[in-house]
C-alpha cells in the first residue's frame, strides 16, 4: 500500500502514491466516497470538475507537463477529497 499520512490537530492528511485495491477498499469502505469519484481515481478523469457532497468534496485537477525525452506536452491529475477532518490525495 503506497499511502502516507501526516496529522497536524485534528485534520489527516493522506498522500496515495499508486491506486491499488487496498486504496479503493481504503477510499469505498472507511470513507464511503461516491461510486462516480471512486471510478474517477482509478481511471483518469476528462476534465477538471469539483463535486460538492454534504460530508466531503471531491475535486480533479489537471496541470500540463512536459513529457521526458520526447518533445510533447502532457498532462497530470490530481484529485482531492476533503472533508472536515481529512484531505486526502
Amino acid at each position: 500500500m503506497a499511502i502516507k499520512t501526516i496529522k497536524q490537530g485534528n485534520i489527516i492528511w493522506y498522500h496515495i502514491d499508486k491506486v491499488d485495491d487496498v486504496v479503493l477498499a481504503l477510499l469505498k469502505n472507511e470513507f464511503n466516497f461516491h461510486p462516480l469519484d471512486i471510478k474517477d481515481v482509478q481511471g483518469e478523469a476528462e476534465e477538471s470538475k469539483v463535486d460538492v457532497y454534504r460530508e466531503y468534496i471531491f475535486v480533479v485537477m489537471h496541470f500540463p507537463i512536459l513529457v521526458r525525452g520526447q518533445a510533447r506536452a502532457g498532462f497530470m491529475e490530481l484529485d482531492i477529497f476533503l472533508g472536515k477532518d481529512f484531505l486526502i490525495t
